[in-house]
């Protein structure tokens, strides 16, 4: 399982999911990439990312969860402790 979070310089609630998130990720060993959508506009495209803050966790390359704004950090963590 792994994570990609995609962010924006102009976000400001970006940073607070990010730290959050990178919490979570870390206690349960999640691996992933942090994607500014300005600056990667084929990844944005290639995964449906119309706002920031938005993560997706990927199992086996297939995406099986995404939160965007503000996370629901309960079903967050629940996905990824399986």
């Amino acid at each position: 399982m792994n994570y990609l979070f995609f962010v924006s310089k102009s976000c400001s609630l970006c940073n607070g999911m990010y730290d959050k998130s990178m919490k979570l990720f870390e206690k349960f060993n999640i691996e992933g990439k942090t994607i500014d959508i300005s600056e990667n506009p084929k990844l944005r495209g290639k995964y449906n990312v119309f706002s920031a803050p938005t993560v997706i966790i990927l199992e086996n390359e297939k995406e099986v969860h995404r939160e965007s704004g503000f996370f629901d950090f309960y079903m967050l963590q629940k996905i990824i402790s399986r």
